[in-house]
């Protein structure tokens, strides 16, 4: 009787790895048939590329974006109307014309940008 449970006991563990390799195969059967037929050339890149593409609008897209956007907008209200921009005003009184006006360009336009900038690669990486 042990030799027999141990039998039984084996061929339920085969039986679950099975079960197992046939779950994993069914749920990439569809990538296999499209990277086999991409290397067989029976479907271009480009089609490929769309039909798997999906945008998703996430956190990381709103707010890179608005950091862009605010960036480019310190960028040309600082050229077209300096006078609306209190913040400049009081950084070239306390650190000087040049100084204060180089804070202003680092901080409110160069770190914004590039900040979203790094948000939006996130994002595209991401998907």
């Amino acid at each position: 009787m042990g030799k027999l449970g141990n039998q039984v006991g084996t061929a339920a563990r085969l039986n679950d790895g099975i079960e197992d390799r046939q779950a994993w195969a069914e749920g990439y059967e569809g990538f296999v048939d499209d990277i086999s037929a991409l290397a067989c050339n029976k479907i271009d890149w480009l089609n490929f590329t769309k039909k798997k593409q999906v945008m998703e609008i996430g956190l990381n897209f709103i707010i890179g974006a608005g950091a862009i956007l605010y960036g480019l907008y310190t960028l040309v209200t600082r050229q077209v109307t300096p006078q609306k921009m209190t913040k400049l005003q009081s950084l070239k009184q306390s650190h000087g014309e040049k100084m204060g006006l180089s804070i202003h360009i680092i901080g409110y336009t160069v770190v914004p940008i590039v900040a979203g900038a790094l948000m939006l690669l996130a994002h595209f990486r991401a998907l």
